[in-house]
Order: structure tokens, then C-alpha cells, then sequence
């Protein structure tokens, strides 16, 4: 058995780094197309956002260390698929559009929101199979509170 807080931790910053694209750069296009007065790309390009940010919760909630049962890090939630795929339409939609508004600059930030959606879908899709360095698959965090816990030990991952 080996601690499991710093699986978690690998794991939610494998997690985070993906997410964190498509919100900053979704972010940062609103800002780009709201100056530009492309009305008709903010609809969208919210839509990348909030999802973003609902994802953002997902996560933190299914990786919670205070969650009072075992996290089974080869699963991710099948339901993080839904608000990716969306992205995903959403964001070739826009690129479809940024072109007809004179808008070819926008495609870099674009492909890179899709790029970081495809990160993220893999990772669920395939588990742990493309987990970070450190988390096994087939690994259970145990994050139930127990005497290790109320001692500040830290949690483990059991394997089966």
C-alpha cells in the first residue's frame, strides 16, 4: 500500500492543466471577440466557458480528499464526456464561424481549446491506462476517514 494523497494530487493536476486551457483560453476570446463587437461568436464561446467551469467541479468534487468513500482512480466519471463532447461542438462550430467574421486569428486559441478537450476526453475514456507518473491503474483511493486519518496519516491506495 502507498500513500494516496500524492496520487490524487498527480492525478488532479493532470486533470487541471487540460481544463485550465480551455477556460483561460475561452476567457480570453470572449474579452477578444467582445472588443471586436462578434455577437455572434459569444453565444459559444460562453458555452466553452461555463462548461469549463462545470467540468472544473466535476472533477474537484470526484478527486475530493474528504470524500468519506474509495475513489476508483482506473474510472473516471463516463459523465465528464458530455460537457467535453459539447465543447468540442461548440468550438468547431466557432472556427467555422471566426473565418466567415474575418477572424482567422482566433484558430490558434480555438485549436488549442480543442486540443485540451481531446486531452481530456482520452484520459477519461482510457482511464489510468494515461495516468500521470505515480498513479497505477487499478488503484482505489481510500479516502474514507478512519483512525489513520484522525491520526494525520495520510490515506492509501489499495491495490486489488
Amino acid at each position: 500500500m502507498t500513500t494516496d494523497r500524492a496520487a490524487l494530487g498527480r492525478l488532479r493536476h493532470e486533470l487541471h492543466t487540460p481544463l485550465n486551457h480551455i477556460i483561460g483560453y475561452s476567457e480570453m476570446l470572449l474579452e477578444e471577440v467582445e472588443e471586436r463587437g462578434w455577437v455572434d461568436l459569444t453565444h459559444d464561446l460562453h458555452h466553452v466557458h461555463e462548461e469549463g467551469r462545470r467540468l472544473l467541479g466535476q472533477i474537484d468534487r470526484f478527486l475530493d480528499p474528504s470524500r468519506h468513500e474509495a475513489v476508483d482512480l482506473e474510472r473516471l466519471p463516463p459523465e465528464l464526456l458530455t460537457p467535453l463532447d459539447s465543447i468540442l461542438v461548440a468550438v468547431d462550430a466557432l472556427r467555422t464561424r471566426a473565418t466567415h467574421v474575418d477572424g482567422p486569428d482566433l484558430l490558434p486559441d480555438l485549436e488549442r481549446i480543442r486540443s485540451a478537450a481531446e486531452r481530456l476526453i482520452t484520459l477519461v475514456r482510457e482511464g489510468m491506462s494515461s495516468a500521470p507518473a505515480g498513479v497505477r491503474a487499478g488503484a482505489r483511493a481510500d479516502v474514507a476517514p478512519s483512525a489513520r486519518m484522525a491520526a494525520n496519516a495520510p490515506p492509501e491506495i489499495v491495490t486489488p
